[in-house]
């Protein structure tokens, strides 16, 4: 429980680099904590001052304060998580019941997610027996711990603070208050003062206020009313929905997939990935499909022999399906003059059908009401500005775990059937893997998030708030506790020219940066230009400092045929296709294969696991 009573002596514990005999601490008792042999001062000398300055900035002007010091690093100033879950671990299990505990250091990374759920135990346990943890966010802007846990109050340097005593208070944000952290006189170990500046400082600063408070108000709701009450600024931040995911009845469904187009490809040639089983597969008759074997359509891969049949022929009233699939429409649709994504909607009302849709449902909404039908049965994979995190000053998470990244240089390459087969064998070889999906149909294959930012995209947000949730999806998959994580692109990655925005793939950065790949395959075209592949490849390394694990060649053309839109040719053993490859290969240091390689055998896999073997 919090203590509720004023508290007359306070005992602070500050958890740093340990502390060195100064005047300033002359009116103030300082008590060595016992913690692995630190039972004497001599015990816990501070070699580098860092802790003897955060000791200053609190107990300036108390005189009715103990300082506990444990000593956690030295000289090297590193703090791992398994030191602090080893000096909290301590701590626990003390007599002494310490009112505030400060910590002005920022943890960013962390091998296991065990190590974050122990140390986010601790700190927990710590609070409900009545202590105030307080710590600073890392000095470079990353979110960090124990800064970012609920039960830690979370410090960083804020800008309107012109001397110690000033603070902004934060609601609805990881940063709970933003305390001065500038430039500032401090007591040192040698010499006896220096001049400094950091959020460890704005953290001890912001513990020394609080001090005051805690003395009269007790760690209690009147605290906090008086902190928010003097503090210089007040921001309030609106809370951020979560990302809506996959709705329950998609798993175990029993689907109908149309149209036959590219999105649905993908649910068609990795059938056995798909949560849901797939009952049948339909078309419009102006796309001269109708009839067509889906296996044939699909030449790349092994596919379940169905034929695609006419969408008038659906009978809606049977048991045999409960849920549609409904790829990307809107070029049908004008091409036929007809709201096709409309007559489903109503359709899947009428006949209470589930519906999970690649486009935009929210022009329905009103349809599906006025049929009296259940808005939970209608899904469509969609970001708003409702689920970008709020407050965060642009922190972001250190991703732990591997992260591989499939790019291009184009559309329509096989970027998604590539994730598609590395996440199929991966998962086969006993790896587990967490995925974000740029296709819409990505919860189709039970994969982690949906970020559909391509075709038709239903991502309303940009910029620095595509990384922010980006980033936020990437954590979530961290601390599932995942062997690695795949993530893939859309369309091209390079600007192949600047004459129009569309060819300028400002999403494809926002979509690197925020998954921050540590290795990448890059898909290409035997049509592409070895300058542009070689630009690409440089490009990514570049700007994302990682490295290319190999060059897979997509071999499929696309060739108008008479009484069809299109036909796809394998042109693996074209004159041109064999020369591209020959010259590709001498003019990279990276392994280069064909697709059917790629997705046939276990040569890529094996170049990946090679790769984060090493690394």
């Amino acid at each position: 429980m919090h203590k509720s009573m004023v508290v007359k002596i306070v005992d602070v514990l500050i958890i740093d680099s340990g502390i060195v005999e100064h005047k300033v601490f002359q009116r103030v008792p300082i008590l060595p904590t016992g913690y692995h042999g630190q039972d004497n001062l001599g015990d816990i000398i501070d070699a580098t001052g860092h802790g003897t300055a955060v000791a200053g900035l609190i107990a300036r002007g108390h005189t009715d304060i103990r300082l506990h010091i444990l000593k956690a690093f030295d000289e090297d100033y590193q703090c791992t998580i398994d030191d602090l879950v080893d000096a909290l671990s301590y701590v626990c299990q003390s007599d002494i019941s310490y009112d505030v505990i400060n910590m002005s250091f920022g943890i960013t990374a962390f091998d296991e997610v065990e190590q974050l759920e122990r140390l986010e135990y601790l700190c927990q346990e710590l609070t409900a027996a009545g202590s105030l943890l307080v710590a600073a966010y890392d000095n470079e802007g990353a979110i960090s711990y124990p800064a970012f846990f609920d039960c830690v109050i979370g410090v960083d340097t804020s800008d309107k603070a012109r001397n110690k005593s000033e603070y902004e208070y934060m609601e609805n944000s990881p940063v709970n208050l933003r305390a001065y952290g500038g430039t500032q006189k401090v007591p040192w170990n040698n010499p006896p003062y220096t001049v400094i500046s950091g959020n460890s400082f704005a953290c001890a600063n912001m513990t020394n206020v609080l001090l005051a408070e805690l003395k009269t108000e007790g760690n209690c709701p009147a605290l906090w009313e008086k902190v928010r009450e003097k503090a210089v600024g007040c921001r309030r931040f609106e809370p951020c929905l979560p990302v809506e995911k996959a709705p329950m009845w998609l798993h175990k469904a029993k689907t109908i997939l149309l149209p036959f187009n590219k999105e649905i490809h993908s649910l068609l040639a990795y059938e056995s990935q798909v949560t849901s089983s797939i009952v049948n597969v339909y078309d419009w008759k102006y796309t001269a499909r109708i009839g067509q074997s889906v296996a044939k359509l699909l030449p790349y891969q092994k596919t379940v022999d169905r034929t695609i049949n006419n969408y008038d022929t659906i009978d809606w009233q049977s048991e045999t399906f409960d849920t549609v699939i409904a790829g990307h429409m809107g070029e049908l649709s004008w091409r036929c003059k007809r709201d096709l994504l409309k007559e489903i909607v109503d359709k899947c009302c009428l006949n209470h059908k589930n519906l999970y849709a690649f486009d935009d449902l929210s022009p329905y909404v009103e349809l599906i009401r006025s049929r009296g039908a259940d808005l939970s049965r209608f899904y469509y994979p969609h970001i708003t500005s409702e689920n970008i995190p709020k407050g965060r000053f642009g922190k972001l998470h250190e991703i732990s775990s591997p992260v591989l990244a499939v790019v291009g240089t184009s559309s329509q390459q096989g970027k998604f059937t590539i994730q598609l087969s590395l996440r199929e064998q991966l998962s086969r070889m006993g790896f587990r893997v967490g995925q974000i999906g740029s296709e819409p149909s990505a919860y189709c294959f039970g994969m982690d998030y949906v970020f559909p930012y391509g075709y038709q995209s239903n991502v309303a947000t940009s910029g620095y708030e595509n990384l922010l949730l980006i980033n936020q999806m990437m954590h979530d998959i961290d601390r599932e506790v995942v062997d690695i994580c795949l993530v893939g692109t859309q369309s091209n990655t390079v600007a192949y020219s600047n004459y129009n925005l569309s060819t300028i793939p400002l999403h494809q950065y926002e979509y690197l940066l925020g998954t921050k790949p540590d290795a990448f395959v890059l898909m290409v075209n035997p049509h592409d230009e070895i300058s542009y592949i070689i630009r690409t490849l440089n490009g990514v390394v570049s700007c994302i400092d990682c490295e290319c694990i190999a060059i897979v060649i997509y071999p499929i053309e696309k060739r108008p045929v008479l009484g069809e839109l299109f036909q796809k040719v394998n042109v693996v053993q074209n004159e041109h296709y064999l020369s591209f490859k020959k010259e590709l290969i001498q003019s990279v240091q990276v392994p280069v294969l064909d697709m059917e390689e790629a997705l046939q055998t276990t040569n890529l896999v094996d170049l990946v696991i090679r790769f984060f073997s090493a690394n």
